[in-house]
């Protein structure tokens, strides 16, 4: 039976009756992507043929690099990632690279040890209701919208346990994600397994 949750759609691009699915129609960088991302592509299909999500592909196909227009303070080189991930031309995206170690590293964890948990990179994400989205919509943002998804399977799990300060802290948390716990103050998601469909435009 068929349930539905919140989502944000960020570039507003949605439409009722849009399916959101795997897929590797995602480009990375553009028609002109250097060889080392149509390679990092690769070894991505090999390793999940059924295809990501949006929000997986921009992640798992990240690329640690450099920015030259980055300034840090004692640091001639400074580490950033690059989310290659684009729907035109452009230049990829650079910014620190928290989010992709979170994600990667709670990837690691699922293969390792919860392999029949359904992956981040293979999944759309909601929420129940839209008091439980908080600062996490952006609702100032005019390019976003809030619509309603529906699916037939999907996991809740605590986002909250995404941040950490130390690698053996985030081995720990990542396993209480996995297996369903929460820290103190947990903030609910829902990892939807694709195929997802919209169903509601809510403004």
């Amino acid at each position: 039976m068929s349930e539905t949750f919140l989502h944000v759609d960020r570039t507003s691009s949605l439409e009722i009756g849009d399916k959101l699915e795997l897929d590797w129609s995602f480009r990375l960088g553009g028609e002109k992507a250097p060889q080392a991302e149509l390679e990092n592509k690769q070894i991505l299909q090999e390793m999940y043929p059924e295809g990501l999500s949006r929000h997986g592909f921009r992640y798992a196909s990240a690329m640690v690099g450099e920015d030259k227009n980055v300034s840090t303070p004692g640091k001639s080189k400074p580490l950033v990632t690059a989310l290659p991930i684009s729907d035109s031309d452009s230049s990829p995206i650079f910014f620190e690279p928290n989010s992709t170690r979170y994600e990667w590293l709670f990837e690691l964890v699922r293969l390792a040890e919860f392999e029949s948990c359904h992956s981040r990179f293979q999944a759309v994400f909601g929420w129940q209701n839209q008091s439980e989205i908080g600062d996490l919509k952006p609702v100032q943002d005019r390019d976003s919208q809030l619509v309603k998804l529906s699916c037939d399977s999907y996991d809740k799990r605590d986002m909250n346990l995404l941040e950490f300060r130390s690698f053996n802290g985030g081995f720990e948390a990542a396993r209480k994600y996995w297996k369903g716990n929460a820290s103190p103050d947990p903030t609910w998601e829902i990892l939807m397994e694709p195929p997802v469909e919209v169903v509601e435009i809510k403004n």
